[in-house]
């Protein structure tokens, strides 16, 4: 069982969520998804009462995909988990700690595992992911067996 214990600070989440969009397959298909919704249900509601799109109708779309992966990130910041957080991963899954709260993670939600220079992404299927600061492990040892773990089980 390989274990890390950390905190992340604003900056540290900021970072990961730009990262996250700008490499990770997964998520971006997600923020395009939902980049593409607020794109056209502007021209959708329009439509329906008026029968006829304007360009009015395209221009607020444009702007709400130009606004959302900025509001993705500032939301993030503040959805973000505060607190000394704690994960074990072993064969039964992870066991995620944040704060008193305490939660098994079963391998069939874990999507992967993604690595910058500085980040270790665990990925669940859902397109979520939880950014681990590579300064968290004490060791490189300690790092490589946690994600052998994740990438043999995931």
């Amino acid at each position: 069982m390989a274990s890390v214990n950390y905190e992340v600070s604003d900056k540290e989440v900021i970072d990961s969520y730009w990262l996250m969009l700008r490499t990770s397959k997964v998520y971006l298909k997600k923020v395009l998804v939902h980049a593409l919704f607020f794109l056209i249900f502007p021209m959708l509601i329009e439509l329906a009462i008026s029968k006829s799109i304007s360009i009015y109708s395209i221009c607020i779309g444009v702007v709400f995909v130009c606004i959302y992966p900025v509001m993705v990130i500032f939301l993030a910041r503040k959805m973000a988990k505060k607190g000394s957080k704690t994960i074990s991963v072993s064969a039964k899954g992870m066991d995620v700690s944040i704060g008193v709260k305490n939660k098994l993670i079963d391998w069939k939600q874990v999507g992967g595992i993604e690595e910058s220079d500085k980040y270790l992404f665990v990925l669940s299927n859902a397109g979520n992911f939880m950014c681990i600061p590579k300064r968290a492990f004490s060791n490189e040892s300690v790092l490589t067996e946690f994600k052998t773990v994740v990438q043999t089980n995931a």
